[in-house]
């Protein structure tokens, strides 16, 4: 029985398909005729060179790139290719497109050949710099399972997906550190205490290709300035009395990450010698004559406006422009208090697991006061007052309330609660939506009991649902009924 032959649309069905996957693919795929014209450039190739599709398909390839100089791919491959009808592969190739651009791709170069002829060079590649990103993301993702299951050992526990956040403020911060973690600029993190700067260099750490490195962080404002220059460059033996050798943290982050955490404490007589291992990647223990070579990224943090910082001399001009290649700004919690929710639950997640409790929120009055507050300890202060308050609540509880909260945070939050009764809660619209429908339902549900004497069954035939599912209700509200008018 003859092979049915493809209809036109069914060929052309196919074609569609075949180009939808071309463009899918990370690879560039670059292919033209036996007379050199394009006939196939799909979206990786785009990406890599800048062209349009439009622009350069179905015109000769010598038209298109001939005038770029150096550019010699035609007569070093393409026409090898074509004349020994054998294919060269993962050849490395760097060429210049033009306005000083160069690009660097691995490639393969295949040639199709019908009845022995070669009708078409088709060139499969890869952008060195593409490659970099992958290989970040494949190693980034095999840290983070060693991470979790114990087994890691470069020093940084925190990933991007650890940053809770829904705020616009955090998700463009995250954002832009995920594009420069996988470069190697040098990056400065302005943050006040308590925003989390640490978790954010660790989680620019675990981007980068610095991942499998170690993650060495020092607080510069912990450290005496007699030893601070010991601790960062080392110590060679001799240098003074009772000095063992020794290698410092530049040498000890080697093929890593170094973060200088507040290094707006640092001393202004240590600052030139960070500049000079920064800029020349080098460094000189003390006592020591040998310079050694060290290769890592630099991330530092300030608590203070780089502004004041700059403008108090703080830090020296030179060595801030040099650290602020970057600038990741972490807004602080009164700034994003659409977080303030996210973040509790990841709390009480979090202690739930290590006190074996099982608190599934937290009550309206509670979170309003929350969000009332200017939160000076921003995250740091959150995640305290949820601690404490899940050391104090009893074990069958499982909503956090105000008479949770330790004797500290009950005088500091006195007077929050109920200080704006204006507006009314249909018309709050600082509450998040998750938070918003659950004041309601709480109202709603307190409501419908009252009006039905706490008896439970009554309640769930005026709201027209089961008495079980009214209990579930309840219970994750942290409502409760008149139990002797329960029938």
């Amino acid at each position: 029985m003859a092979e049915k032959r493809p209809t036109y649309e069914e060929l052309l069905q196919e074609n569609e398909m075949f180009r939808f996957v071309f463009d899918q693919i990370h690879e560039g795929v670059y292919i033209t005729d036996e007379n050199g014209v394009i006939v196939e450039y799909n979206v990786s190739v785009q990406e890599t060179e800048g062209f349009r599709r439009e622009d350069v398909i179905h015109r000769n390839e010598q038209d298109v790139y001939g005038h770029f100089p150096g550019y010699d791919f035609i007569t070093k491959y393409a026409e090898p290719v074509r004349a020994s009808k054998q294919p060269l592969k993962d050849v490395y190739y760097e060429y210049n497109i033009g306005y000083g651009k160069k690009t660097s791709i691995i490639m393969s170069i295949y040639p199709y050949t019908v009845d022995g002829e070669v009708k078409n060079i088709c060139t499969v590649g890869r952008n060195v710099n593409h490659i970099k990103d992958f290989l970040i993301d494949t190693l980034g993702l095999e840290n983070r399972k060693a991470v979790k299951s114990g087994a890691g050992k470069t020093g940084a526990r925190y990933f991007f997906e650890d940053i809770v956040g829904k705020s616009k403020a955090m998700k463009r911060t995250v954002a832009m550190a995920k594009l420069v973690a996988k470069r190697d600029s040098p990056v400065l993190i302005y943050g006040e205490t308590g925003t989390g700067k640490e978790l954010m260099a660790q989680s620019i750490h675990n981007g980068s290709l610095f991942l499998d490195g170690p993650f060495v962080s020092v607080n510069c404002a912990a450290i005496p300035e007699t030893l601070l220059e010991s601790i960062l460059f080392g110590v060679s033996k001799g240098s003074f009395t009772g000095a063992v050798e020794g290698p410092g943290l530049f040498e000890q982050a080697d093929g890593g990450t170094l973060f200088l955490d507040e290094i707006n404490s640092m001393p202004l007589t240590l600052q030139p010698k960070i500049l000079r291992a920064i800029q020349e990647k080098t460094i000189r223990r003390i006592g020591g004559k040998q310079e050694i070579a060290v290769n890592c990224r630099i991330i530092s943090a300030v608590n203070k406006a780089p502004k004041t910082v700059l403008e108090k001399g703080i830090i020296r001009d030179d060595l801030f422009f040099r650290l602020a290649t970057i600038e990741l700004k972490i807004p602080p919690l009164r700034d994003r208090k659409e977080d303030i929710e996210y973040l509790v639950y990841e709390f009480i997640r979090k202690y739930n697991i290590r006190f074996g409790l099982f608190v599934e929120g937290i009550s309206p009055e509670l979170l309003e006061i929350l969000l009332d507050y200017e939160w000076p300890g921003n995250i740091r202060e959150l995640e305290n007052l949820v601690e404490s308050a899940m050391n104090l609540i009893d074990r069958e509880e499982t909503i956090l309330r105000p008479q949770h909260l330790s004797d500290y945070f009950q005088e500091k939050f006195s007077g929050l609660s109920g200080k704006n009764p204006e507006p009314s809660l249909e018309n709050r619209v600082d509450l998040p939506l998750a938070a918003k429908m659950r004041c309601l339902e709480q109202a709603y549900l307190a409501a419908a009991l009252a009006q039905c004497g706490g008896n439970v069954s009554k309640a769930a035939v005026k709201l027209g649902i089961s008495r079980q599912n009214l209990h579930y209700r309840l219970r994750r509200l942290g409502l409760k009924s008149n139990a002797n008018s329960e029938k």
